[in-house]
């Protein structure tokens, strides 16, 4: 084959009617749809045609002008910069858009740095990609192995490049069908699914969009796709430091522009049992979650036949769904960030926001200003976004308790909450907001009769938690992931309440020796087993730290700690000052909430569980402390997962241009 600096490739396109969607709602009807493309002719004797040969699976849709538009149950419309890969089975190139002459006609040439194809690759055949920047591949390692090409679909995607002027569109491959005196005739493949949400009726300004599948099907992840077979496997090995891997039940689309008004998503071709749930954060920090329980997408028939390694999926042909959002302040739920996590992110890596003396509410009079932390009730920490709640049902003396009878104390104070009635609050929110966990910090609040482990007291608290085993952690371990967690309390007690041991917690986890008013590094135990540790801890609980720098320095110190530790410890760090007699609980409140808030912007890393006072109350700092650990989870559970987040500042963690020889060995990585 001669020299090829320029590569023309042309794009006919039949119409195919389209399904308009106008529901104020998430909508979820659908029509399947089939698209045809026709061949092209080659004008010289070294150019590239290509054609679109099937259509997406039209659900419903509509034209945008862009290259990854969906038109006519088609993509189309090739723009300058697209950049595509194309392979001989030895050597990977990279050309891009020169021009574009027409919607569907233009010429590509070899990106600079780029070697050219040579005459004498014309006995071998030809595969291409696009994208080529969701090529993958570590250095001196080819993303291509002969008719394979090793691509990622990203957890994590930019609205730029969905939308409007990026590197990135509908991800199609392709074999060369037709080798002949050095020109190639490659017909186009979609390989992943496409799924739009309508905005329009938002009635906020949006910062992302997150879609999660219902059925717990891995939407995004590093995939292996064979041009020549048509057929994919997805990696079930691809670990990563945040992650068990880089699938992901959620794809999220962040750096939205202010006014969009629909944002697209790329996933895996799976058929979605049970539909999505979609999340909307918007630039306020809030969360907006609807969910569509409506399956989407046909099994594949043709085309596309697997998905190696990808647990419960249905292959589907690539299909176009759309959704419309309706306004968020009708939204069925508020504040469901978790569902924008990846769900094999590990449980003790996530940045909670939690609740100091959760249920103090209810103090008032004279003890309000010594004991009330917190101005919002249960329920209401709980859509504010926090969740990890101090729970302390008191024993003061008698020796029997009932589920009518013991109540939560701060201290001496009772706060007149039943124990059962906090944690059928805590119920009934997983049972409205599945997607969510609760962690449960759980202590027998004595008054410093802490030896004595009150049987009934023991009885009540067992006895409830027995009760609704289906939203009850029942072990907690080192690995476990939020996956694991939806829909359940973590409980990690400080008081055994078994029936036979005094160091039985019977669910969760059992945390002993958490250091009285002082740093310490407790362990978290199994349970029943004393001696058995799931995993260490680090807790900074130092209430009488005066003066408040003091207490400032510790609260930084450990957060330093955390978010450099990617270990299986877990850590707590206590925001909240004992009364003193000159100040109190919201005074302390109203320094530190935006003491805390203000440093979280230079860390990245994970914070781990954080108790303070005035969770939510916007009077002491106590809802941006919230809105900003929350973000802490979003600055980095997506690393190695997502084209924004990448280590090299590209935006892709892509090497481009290298040797696609024998050393990777796709079979036994990826199938």
């Amino acid at each position: 084959m001669k020299k090829n600096k320029y590569m023309y490739l042309f794009a006919v396109v039949l119409g195919v009617g389209l399904s308009a969607c106008s529901s104020d709602d998430l909508a979820t009807e659908e029509q399947g749809m089939q698209g045809t493309g026709a061949a092209a002719t080659a004008e010289t004797s070294v150019v590239f045609t290509s054609r679109i040969a099937d259509g997406l699976d039209m659900l419903d849709g509509e034209e945008e002008q862009t290259r990854s538009a969906i038109v006519n149950g088609q993509i189309a419309r090739w723009t300058q910069g697209d950049a595509i890969s194309v392979s001989d089975g030895t050597l990977a190139y990279t050309y891009q858009v020169k021009e574009t002459t027409s919607d569907t006609f233009c010429s590509f040439e070899v990106k600079p740095g780029s070697n050219e194809f040579t005459a004498d690759d014309s006995g071998r055949k030809f595969y291409a990609f696009y994208p080529e920047a969701a090529i993958t591949g570590a250095a001196g390692r080819g993303g291509w192995n002969g008719s394979k090409v090793k691509a990622m679909i990203f957890a994590e995607q930019k609205y730029a490049e969905n939308m409007d002027d990026g590197l990135f569109g509908a991800y199609m491959a392709s074999e060369a069908t037709e080798l002949k005196d050095g020109n190639a005739d490659f017909t186009f493949h979609l390989v992943a699914g496409v799924i739009d949400v309508d905005l329009s009726a938002l009635g906020v300004t949006p910062k992302s969009v997150s879609l999660r599948a219902n059925s717990g099907v891995s939407l995004a992840g590093l995939l292996a796709y064979n041009c020549a077979s048509g057929t994919a496997s997805v990696s079930t090995a691809d670990r990563t430091d945040y992650a068990v891997s880089t699938q992901s039940e959620v794809v999220t689309v962040s750096d939205i522009a202010s006014d969009a008004t629909l944002v697209r998503l790329y996933v895996l071709p799976v058929q979605l049992d049970g539909g999505v749930t979609i999340t909307v954060q918007d630039t306020n920090g809030n969360f907006y979650t609807k969910t569509a329980s409506a399956t989407v997408g046909n099994p594949a028939t043709e085309g596309l036949t697997s998905i190696d390694g990808l647990a419960g999926a249905t292959v589907c042909k690539p299909y176009y769904k759309k959704f419309n959002f309706g306004a968020a302040s009708k939204a069925t739920r508020v504040n469901n960030w978790m569902a924008t996590i990846p769900g094999n992110t590990k449980f003790n890596l996530l940045s909670i926001p939690g609740a100091h003396d959760a249920a103090t509410s209810t103090v008032t009079g004279l003890l309000a200003g010594p004991s009330k932390t917190q101005s919002k009730a249960i329920a209401e920490l709980l859509e504010a976004g926090v969740r990890a709640l101090d729970i302390r049902p008191g024993y003061k003396g008698s020796k029997e308790f009932t589920s009518e009878t013991l109540l939560i104390y701060h201290g001496s104070t009772n706060t007149n909450v039943k124990f059962v009635d906090a944690m059928d609050a805590v119920k009934d929110f997983l049972i409205k907001n599945p997607t969510e966990t609760v962690l449960i910090s759980l202590l027998k609040e004595s008054n410093g009769s802490g030896t004595d482990q009150s049987a009934s007291w023991c009885d009540v608290v067992r006895g409830y938690l027995e009760s609704i085993p289906e939203y009850v952690l029942q072990q907690v371990t080192a690995e476990m992931t939020i996956s694991e967690c939806r829909g359940k309390m973590v409980v990690v007690s400080r008081t055994p309440y078994g029936p036979n041991s005094t160091f039985a917690p019977v669910y969760g986890a059992l945390i002993r020796d958490w250091g009285d008013a002082n740093i310490s590094q407790p362990n978290l135990y199994y349970n029943g087993y004393p001696n058995t540790v799931i995993a260490p801890t680090y807790v900074q609980d130092s209430y009488n730290e005066k003066p408040s720098d003091n207490k400032k320095g510790l609260v930084k110190e450990t957060l330093d700690k955390s978010v450099a530790d990617l270990s299986t410890r877990w850590y707590y760090n206590c925001l909240n000052v004992a009364f003193s007699g000159v100040s109190n609980p919201s005074a302390y409140a109203n320094t530190m909430n935006p003491y805390v808030e203000s440093l979280l912007g230079s860390y990245s890393g994970r914070i781990g569980v954080m108790l303070y006072d005035f969770c939510g109350d916007g009077s002491y700092g106590g809802d941006k402390l919230n809105k900003a650990i929350i973000g802490q989870n979003h600055k980095y559970v997506y690393n190695n997962r997502s084209r924004i987040h990448m280590p090299d500042n590209t935006g892709t963690g892509i090497d481009g241009g290298e040797m696609a020889d024998d050393s990777e060995v796709y079979s036994i990585e990826l199938r």
